[in-house]
């Protein structure tokens, strides 16, 4: 009896081990990674600034989206270079909270119009190499800059 026992449990596990790789050939192939300025165009070469822009008759520039937070003041004429001036402000010293903090908890944290999406994530992939670039040499991650566009 007890041999029998072993000889199912063996006999399953190696259906299983044979069935999973099945599985994943039988998978949909995964989506391309969407890493632009290695796999694909850099379509946000100045970061922040390719992004929140005028597009159309809507108004993305960071002043106009810095209107909807209370109590943020406006950055139009203290601005030139986005994200650097903002960290002027933005040191995570006192009440002012980091910009990295900020900036990733909008990017990737839930909207207030739909919990359960961001559309940075689902209009940009949410890749980090939209706002960060990376040095395929040194391995070294720095943040996009560009001049301000309002």
């Amino acid at each position: 009896m007890k041999n029998i026992r072993t000889m199912a449990i063996f006999a399953s596990v190696a259906i299983l081990a044979l069935a999973s790789p099945l599985a994943i050939f039988a998978a949909d192939t995964p989506p391309a990674a969407y890493l632009p300025g290695l796999l694909q165009a850099d379509q946000t070469p100045n970061g922040c600034v390719s992004c929140h822009a005028k597009h159309g008759d809507k108004d993305y520039t960071l002043p106009a989206e810095l209107k909807r937070v209370k109590g943020h003041p406006d950055i139009s004429k203290m601005v030139k270079e986005v994200p650097t001036d903002c960290e002027k402000c933005h040191t995570g010293k006192g009440k002012i909270p980091a910009l990295a903090s900020v900036v990733h908890k909008v990017h990737f944290g839930p909207t207030a119009e739909n919990t359960a999406t961001n559309h940075f994530v689902t209009g940009y992939s949410g890749s980090c190499l939209n706002c960060h670039k990376l040095d395929l040499g040194t391995g070294a991650m720095t943040v996009k800059t560009g001049p301000a566009n309002w």
